[in-house]
């Protein structure tokens, strides 16, 4: 048996803050401030002469795939990109002076995605050609070709703030999370840099631009240009400023951004852990400077609260550093008897880093504090993954950023919550799909224990796309989450290139291992290359190129149902023949499934349609539509899926019997925007385990009884069919007990045994009542579950996540709104249009799960709302203020009860911010 070990030990980026240090020692030696508040915006580019000219970025023609022609003239283009500090590009147009009235802008609040509340296209437009709008959720973007929506592909971002005077000599920057995409950064009139990238976050040094004093003649003013016009990837990403920005000072010799890397060796049984500890530290100062860096460690917080007990320290190191210098040092510190991270301990240590000034330095130049875990990784090619020690059967989900109601905007507070929802279905992995993800997600995976494969956005080795990669490591690679990279997805033109496609690989590879010696790299591979006359060629490139260079083997789908003959071939089509060619790769399923199914749907309500409602179980976007029902809906039954996919069950029973695949990522958990299929009419994706609210569909129970420790039974469909009396109605079941009887209103339908990893089905003549089932293990009762046929809508319900949030102007609630009978029943298949009205927070989105719906997520007023329900159910995110007190939501709907329900916005001191 061959283990790939790496033990190590991770790190997360800083979190919270020193405290202040005494009164004759101002100021503190590092603040971090949210920059979210207090911006202006607005669409378009000024109206100075040849102002979108100016700032054009030129770039290839295609960005989410790269083929020969478009690698051809990104390197062509290279020449025609201007430095834009060096030149202070647009540093004369109107907008970007700070003395320019931006008083008729819009008041905006980050995270903002302003592609959320546009218009969609028109769902009837025969004359829009085959454009980005259909992966993007078809809202009013421009992008190639859509010229006729141009006024709303580029939005600017204004701001000012104050610094006072002791902050000079200080190193002052500022960091934006993400930003979509080609953006360019201004203070006070002076470029300060671009960033392409749609989804890996930078930073910019401030400082020699920077303005000091309290009066407003005295002030800085930050401006920020966003271009969404071009498309990075195939699905939809949004657009503005929608991740977190931040004002940081700190001494001029201090912790560099993303500057510390620790890893660790764990002794065998885990009684001791060596750590090693990168620092790296900059002096942003005129003047040479020397400190001494202090490392130490603090112990995880356990049930005592002994969170401050130090249990190791580093010896203390002197450096020098030139202005403009970067000096990395390297420490060892041994942990005895560490507290391992794991999915269900996750437990956090903290590293602090001071760096103290000597000579005539301040006393203190800086200050770094972050949490980290410690946990070790292996992969067996014939075994699979092990986490520290333990075989881990990688139960995962791919997803995209966007959520209902709020775009790629998500609170803080929506990022855990999806995690939540994941882990409660029993996942324990989540795929980063396709680009780095907000650094929120993975602290809220290194909280609450889920491991993270996280994927790099641009496959080529351009020095714009290696520094993207870059920035993603840099920035992560002290996740414990984070157990493996993925270097990209499915680039049919390179997978099977053994030269060009093996070159970049190659290249990316031994970039993340010099970065991260700790980690293994991946990559989704599906197969498909491209043919030199055309066309493709599919499942002949897992065998080629750089797929049998990867350190761990990434299948996207092994087509299960895709049985046609294929031609007679040398190479591996399919993971079998892999393995057994390449046993000493490790190898997991980076993507798989992409079953297809909509929430709360099962067959047309109108008989008249279900009597000739069909498709076929593999689908595509060409499948010929039945009815006016199936231009929108799948059915909620693990049936339908595309040509590349398979249902639920039979790609887990296929993984399961090959234990030297150590698991694999569901496409997906969450629907998202864009990518509709087979609908091309619709708004969003159909793909997910949940909804795009996050509500579970029937298909997560199956998930559930097979990946979690919980007891589950689930029935499905609904008990609402009127007219159909008499009729049958498949009825399924997930369970994960031994035995389960079926009933109709008291009299037994049959027991039936539970088969492993399956489910059971039954044919009922449908009767309105009470459908339940009993389940049982060795003959003793153990779970019951019931569908019944429900009454009219009568009233509305508002349910919370939880009934108080913090008043910290950050906090959110996610609310699920209900339309219920007179006995309290959720109606399953209601559609009311529901209207909500909010006092005390801000509404922040509305949301339904329908993938078809094109109504307004979001209202000019952060008041008011209105969503139709969607087979009984809509939702609400609502985010807090900070002033304390109780946050009120009403519901409304035209003939029905109105609800109210009642948060209480608790006293909570919010993250420092800039003011």
């Amino acid at each position: 048996m061959r283990f790939l070990l790496l033990p190590f030990l991770f790190l997360l980026p800083a979190g919270p803050l020193f405290p202040a240090p005494a009164a004759e020692e101002p100021p503190p030696a590092r603040e971090r401030l949210l920059l979210d508040t207090g911006w202006k915006f607005t669409f378009g580019d000024p109206p100075d002469d040849n102002a979108s000219a100016l700032l054009a970025y030129p770039e290839a023609r295609v960005l989410s795939k790269n083929s020969p022609a478009d690698r051809e003239a990104e390197r062509q283009l290279v020449s025609d990109r201007s430095d834009p500090v060096s030149g202070n590009l647009g540093g004369k147009l109107s907008w970007v002076a700070p003395g320019f009235n931006d008083g008729a802008w819009r008041d905006v609040t980050l995270p903002h995605d302003w592609a959320v509340s546009l218009p969609y296209t028109s769902r009837d437009d025969s004359r829009e050609p085959e454009t980005a709008d259909k992966d993007h959720g078809r809202k009013a973007i421009a992008f190639p070709n859509a010229a006729a929506r141009a006024g709303t592909n580029v939005g600017w971002y204004r701001r000012t703030f104050t610094l006072p005077e002791s902050d000079k000599g200080r190193a002052v920057w500022v960091e934006f999370d993400g930003i979509y995409r080609n953006s360019l950064v201004w203070i006070n009139g002076h470029c300060v840099g671009r960033n392409p990238s749609g989804t890996i976050g930078t930073h910019y040094n401030l400082t020699p631009w920077l303005r000091y004093g309290i009066e407003p003649d005295q002030a800085n003013t930050i401006v920020v240009r966003a271009d969404a016009t071009r498309a990075e990837g195939w699905y939809y990403e949004g657009a503005g400023i929608y991740r977190h920005a931040w004002l940081v000072k700190a001494g001029s010799l201090h912790v560099a951004h993303w500057g510390t890397f620790v890893s660790a060796t764990v002794k065998q049984g885990g009684g001791s852990a060596l750590l090693r500890i990168e620092t790296t530290l900059r002096n942003d100062g005129t003047a040479p400077a020397s400190a001494t860096l202090l490392s130490a460690i603090f112990a995880p917080s356990p049930a005592d609260k002994q969170a401050d007990k130090q249990v190791a320290e580093a010896a203390p190191e002197d450096v020098s550093l030139q202005p403009g210098e970067e000096k990395t040092v390297v420490s060892t510190v041994p942990v005895v008897e560490p507290v391992l991270w794991s999915l269900d301990n996750p437990a956090l240590y903290r590293l602090v880093s001071r760096v103290q000034g000597l000579g005539n330095q301040p006393a203190q130049a800086d200050a770094y504090e972050t949490p980290f875990g410690i946990r070790t990784l292996a992969f067996d090619p014939e075994k699979g993954f092990f986490l520290n020690g333990q075989h881990v059967e990688i139960q995962g989900t791919a997803n995209h950023q966007d959520h209902a109601g709020v775009g790629t905007a998500l609170p803080d507070r929506l990022q855990a919550w999806r995690i939540e929802q994941l882990k409660e279905i029993g996942s324990n992995a989540y795929r980063t799909a396709h680009h780095p993800s907000a650094p929120e997600l993975l602290d809220a995976c290194d909280r609450l224990g889920m491991l993270v494969l996280d994927e790099n956005r641009r496959f080529d080795d351009s020095a714009t796309a290696t520094d993207e990669l870059e920035r993603m490591i840099r920035r992560d690679r002290n996740h414990p989450s984070v157990f493996l990279w993925s270097l990209g997805n499915e680039e049919w033109h390179l997978q099977g290139d053994e030269a060009v496609g093996t070159r970049i690989f190659v290249t990316l590879r031994d970039l993340a291992h010099r970065l991260d010696p700790s980690r293994l790299t991946t990559f989704g591979n599906n197969g498909a290359r491209a043919l030199p006359r055309g066309g493709w060629d599919r499942n002949t490139a897992w065998g080629i190129g750089f797929s049998v260079l990867t350190d761990v083997m990434g299948f996207n789908y092994c087509n299960l149902f895709n049985t046609g003959p294929t031609p007679e071939t040398t190479r591996p089509k399919d993971p079998d023949v892999y393995h057994r060619a390449f046993p000493r790769i490790p190898s997991l399923g980076t993507e798989e499934a992409s079953t297809l199914t909509t929430r709360g749907a099962y067959a047309p309500e109108n008989p008249a349609e279900a009597a000739t409602y069909a498709l076929p179980e593999a689908v595509n976007r060409k499948s010929p539509s039945r009815e006016k029902w199936a231009e929108r809906y799948l059915p909620a039954y693990d049936a339908k899926y595309p040509n590349w996919g398979s249902t639920a069950e039979a790609w887990w029973k296929y993984y399961l019997a090959r234990p030297w695949l150590a698991g694999g990522f569901v496409w997906t958990g969450f629907d998202y925007r864009g990518e509709p299929m087979p609908f091309e009419s619709n708004t969003g994706s159909q793909f997910g385990i949940l909804d795009a609210c996050g509500f579970p569909k029937d298909i997560a129970y199956y998930y559930q009884a097979w990946w979690s420790r919980k007891s589950v039974l689930h029935l499905l469909p609904h008990w609402n069919w009127p007219g159909r009396e008499g009729q049958p109605i498949p009825v399924w079941v997930y369970a994960n007990c031994e035995e389960v009887e079926l009933f109709l209103n008291g009299k037994s339908l049959g027991k039936k045994s539970v088969p492993q990893n399956g489910h059971l089905e039954w044919s009922v003549p449908y009767a309105p009542g009470v459908l339940s089932a009993r389940g049982s293990y060795a003959r003793i009762p153990l779970s019951e579950a019931r569908v019944e046929t429900t009454g009219t809508p009568y009233a509305l319900r508002l349910v919370p996540d939880r009934p108080e949030i913090a008043a910290d102007g950050e906090d959110a609630a996610i609310v699920r709104a209900e339309v219920v009978d007179k006995e309290g029943r959720v109606v399953p298949t209601a559609g009311n249009l529901l209207s909500f009205e909010i006092s005390g927070g801000r509404l922040l989105g509305v949301g339904n799960g329908n993938p078809a719906s094109r109504e307004a997520e979001q209202e000019p007023t952060d008041k008011a709302a209105q969503r139709s329900a969607f087979n009984g159910l809509a939702q609400l995110i609502v985010g807090a203020l900070r002033q304390p007190g109780p946050v009120v939501v009403k519901a409304t709907a035209e003939g029905l009860a109105p609800a109210t329900l009642t948060l209480t916005g608790k006293p909570s001191t919010p993250r420092p911010f800039v003011p």
